[in-house]
């Protein structure tokens, strides 16, 4: 499986939907982390209580603020504690003095981009899925001695 590349038709298989609340850092210096808790739902489901389950992740990556005032985003984020990895993520986010719009982007042809998902087991990564992460998030400006809101 090669993630660079489109999937055939009808290969989406299901949609994991994640509802989180959590902390997005900026450091100031172009790193960025992530530490949500929250609900997973899995759709379609098999109608059991594992389709809904507690869900924690934690990202990690970089980001640049273009000159339009807009922060470009890259990163991968840790998920069942450790055990899988959704890689390869970009998002842009629309920055107001009080809050960040974040979304993925298509790609310039106006498709969504894949990123691989790894099952981690030691030092094995092992692909298990390509994914389509349809990133969409509010972020609230708070001000803290170890953070930054990115601005230009």
């Amino acid at each position: 499986m090669d993630c660079d590349h489109g999937l055939p038709p009808g290969a989406i298989q299901q949609q994991l939907t994640l509802t989180n609340r959590g902390t997005w850092t900026f450091d100031g210096k172009g790193n960025l982390s992530i530490s949500d808790d929250g609900v997973l739902t899995i759709l379609p489901g098999s109608s059991q209580f594992l389709d809904v389950s507690p869900s924690h992740a934690d990202c990690s990556g970089t980001y640049n603020v273009l000159p339009d005032n807009s922060v470009d985003m890259n990163y991968a984020c840790a998920v069942a504690g450790g055990a899988i990895v959704f890689d390869k993520i970009h998002a842009v986010g629309r920055l107001t003095s009080a809050v960040m719009l974040v979304a993925v982007p298509n790609s310039p042809d106006g498709q969504l981009v894949l990123g691989p998902q790894y099952f981690v087991s030691g030092s094995t990564r092992t692909l298990i899925a390509c994914t389509i992460t349809a990133e969409n998030t509010t972020i609230g400006r708070v001000n803290a001695a170890h953070n930054a809101w990115p601005v230009k």
